[in-house]
């Protein structure tokens, strides 16, 4: 990424001039990238598209040699840290309370659960984006694993789930 970025490899010595391909005086930061990708193509015998290159210089200038680490695999943290506790238990409660009601949707929810928050007592309770209230719901939450993949799905499913004991393979 040095040679990207300054035209020089990091263990280049004093005086070293960049190679043409690389050199910040000749050559633009794009110039640089698709000779980057163009080279890492012939060495690995994978393709390596510019835009990867750009991608990978974006995020050294950003986050430094961390940045160019692989994130996937990555510990993420969870979509419950991010929410209020209070929104949580509010969520759980109306949940616990339509398992045997009509069917509502994630939308509905979001929309009892905002309103539950106004009226609580006390500082403002902040609610999550509409997209981070779904992400809690739907991903393997600690939210879903208490209630189950079900808990807005098909009536006669989330009646079934709600009552199986805890523990049977069936109660997810």
């Amino acid at each position: 990424m040095s040679e990207v970025l300054n035209g020089l490899l990091p263990d280049a010595a004093a005086g070293v001039m960049p190679r043409p391909e690389y050199d910040p005086a000749t050559r633009n930061p794009a110039e640089r990238e698709a000779a980057k990708a163009a080279e890492l193509s012939a060495e690995t015998g994978r393709f390596v598209s510019p835009h990867t290159i750009r991608r990978r210089r974006r995020r050294h200038q950003k986050r430094g040699v961390m940045g160019m680490a692989d994130g996937r695999q990555a510990p993420r943290r969870p979509v419950l840290g991010q929410v209020d506790p209070q929104v949580v238990e509010v969520l759980r409660r109306l949940m616990d309370q339509a398992v045997d009601g009509s069917t509502l949707t994630i939308s509905y929810y979001f929309e009892l659960v905002g309103q539950a928050m106004k009226k609580l007592e006390g500082p403002p309770v902040e609610m999550p984006s509409r997209a981070t209230f779904y992400r809690a719901r739907v991903s393997g939450s600690e939210m879903e694993l208490e209630h189950g993949p079900l808990a807005h799905g098909w009536a006669d499913q989330r009646w079934a789930l709600a009552r199986a004991p805890r523990g049977c393979p069936s109660h997810g």
